[in-house]
């Protein structure tokens, strides 16, 4: 399956949960980690990324501010797999 079609569930992920990383995500202590899990999901997309999860910025936005080189499906799904990667980083710690 390809990443853009991945939803939350499928790296066993529930909405809950992904609810509680987003608001990990915006707190100041775990940004490191989440630049972490930004650039193992998509090294080229890693800023928009933590633009998006730590500020709650939609891709629209960001769009408007700077170029996003991907559309915004792929956005989207490099942002679950960011997501992904960050709940792993914080069972790891």
């Amino acid at each position: 399956m390809r990443t853009r079609q991945k939803g939350l569930q499928h790296y066993g992920i529930d909405r809950e949960r992904g609810k509680e990383l987003l608001l990990l995500a915006r707190q100041e202590q775990n940004r490191n980690l989440l630049i972490q899990a930004a650039e193992r999901s998509k090294p080229e997309l890693a800023h928009y990324l933590v633009m998006s999860l730590a500020c709650g910025m939609s891709y629209t936005k960001i769009y408007k501010r700077e170029f996003v080189p991907l559309p915004e499906k792929d956005f989207y799904g490099y942002r679950r797999k960011a997501l992904a990667i960050f709940n792993q980083l914080l069972a790891d710690t």
